[in-house]
């Protein structure tokens, strides 16, 4: 009895084998190209805080500038309430000039209290390229 092995007899497959050899299977196809995944979105950069003078010993301020908006913290250790003048300037790029846009703010901080005022300049054409405390003034 012979066995058989797909379908041809083991002596032929024995025989072509011895005459012409083993052949490697062929190559696997190719690996689909993949597309490396996109980058990480950028954290939001941390906007800096920095302390600014007030004009007052007992009213410490931080400001912190940008995107069109300064944030400023007035700490008033004062024993009566103080008011302050905040002015703000942004700076534009517009198609092929600098333009800058001011905003100014009066707020009254009350005796030993700590506040926080906003005040916006923002841009009317362009991208905002930069917005920062121009002057605080507390008496």
């Amino acid at each position: 009895m012979r066995a058989q092995a797909g379908g041809c007899s083991i002596g032929l497959a024995a025989v072509a084998l011895v005459i012409f050899g083993c052949s490697p299977p062929p190559p696997p196809p190719p690996a689909p190209k993949t597309e490396p995944p996109p980058p990480a979105a950028a954290a939001p950069e941390e906007i800096p805080k920095e302390a600014v003078a007030s004009g007052k010993d007992c009213a410490k301020a931080e400001a912190q500038c940008g995107g069109g908006v300064c944030s400023v913290v007035i700490d008033n250790t004062c024993e009566q309430p103080v008011t302050c003048n905040l002015f703000v300037v942004t700076v534009c790029q517009e198609q092929t000039d600098l333009v800058q846009v001011k905003a100014r703010t009066r707020e009254t901080f009350a005796a030993r209290k700590k506040d926080t005022v906003s005040i916006t300049a923002n841009c009317q054409a362009g991208r905002i390229v930069s917005t920062k405390l121009q002057q605080l003034e507390c008496k």
